[in-house]
């Protein structure tokens, strides 16, 4: 599971830094669900949620 957890983090994080992070963080979604340690995903126009099925919810925030 770790590993998986610094694949996403290291996905995710690309994306902020994406020239329209929201728009990345609705392409990387089916990606970051499919992965086996997450329990769900789901991203509004301004964060990425992901919650672990053994641990809690991490977030990402498009600050403006």
């Amino acid at each position: 599971m770790k590993d998986e957890v610094q694949q996403i983090k290291s996905i995710l994080d690309k994306s902020l830094l994406d020239e329209d992070p929201s728009k990345s963080f609705k392409e990387v979604l089916p990606k970051i669900r499919s992965y086996s340690s997450v329990d769900s995903a789901w991203t509004t126009n301004m964060a990425f949620f992901v919650k672990f099925k053994k641990g809690g919810t991490m977030s990402w925030i498009i600050t403006p």
